[in-house]
């Protein structure tokens, strides 16, 4: 082709603007590519893990941006740092991702210092947007839900109260020596709304209940024991 025909001034702009049109095409696609979360998982990961004879600990951090989220990551740390100190055997989280919705609940087992050498289990939760990066209120949750927190310590009761007549059928306490705050006291547990975590599991609204973990008196309860799915 004539260098100095038209038709070679003019493609050759043209071609190379194609060119560098397909080069940024390609760019924007691996860089879209990388940014693009596939699962839930990429939004939260562990950060800290220990594990020996005593102890398992995974500890979450949660992968947005934003100041509250910063807050929550440092709280995250400070909680297993504190927790360290004082014998804990387990430290670790789960998650749930209901739409644009992701809640993180942490659970810690450790020796609780006001008794002798019991463990206890707690709970923390945290619901976050995950669009906006926003940290959203239990309350809000239970809201969208169409749950009150009389709903919930409704079914917290209910739950408890099966677990009390089932050791009277067990034969493990008696009706008429020990009624169910008797119960209750003895398992120290708080059915109040205050301490109860809500968290969501498949979309779905549950209560976590803190409780002591008792050796050789009446049924070993677990975790699983202590989680309640909130249905009206």
């Amino acid at each position: 082709m004539d260098k100095n025909s038209k038709l070679y001034r003019f493609g050759k702009p043209f071609i190379i603007m194609v060119i560098v049109f397909l080069i940024i095409g390609i760019i924007c696609y691996f860089i879209f590519q990388t940014g693009k979360r596939k699962t839930n998982e990429d939004y939260v990961y562990t950060s800290i893990e220990e594990s020996n004879r005593l102890t398992s600990i995974t500890v979450p951090t949660i992968n947005l941006k934003g100041k509250e989220i910063e807050k929550i990551n440092q709280e995250l740390k400070r909680a297993y740092e504190n927790d360290k100190r004082f014998y804990v055997r387990e430290y670790y989280y789960s998650y749930d991702l209901d739409g644009e919705i992701l809640n993180l609940v942490t659970l810690t087992r450790n020796i609780a210092r006001d008794t002798d050498g019991r463990y206890i289990n707690r709970y923390n939760s945290y619901f976050i947007n995950v669009n906006t990066s926003s940290v959203i209120s239990s309350s809000t949750i239970l809201k969208n839900h169409h749950l009150t927190e009389e709903d919930v310590t409704k079914k917290v009761d209910e739950k408890i109260q099966e677990m009390y007549q089932k050791e009277i059928n067990d034969e493990y306490i008696s009706e008429y020596s020990c009624d169910l705050e008797c119960f209750k006291d003895m398992r120290n547990i708080d059915t109040d709304f205050d301490n109860l975590t809500i968290g969501t599991i498949n979309g779905k609204i549950v209560a976590y209940l803190p409780f002591y973990e008792f050796v050789n008196f009446g049924n070993n309860y677990t975790k699983d024991d202590f989680l309640f799915y909130i249905e009206k």
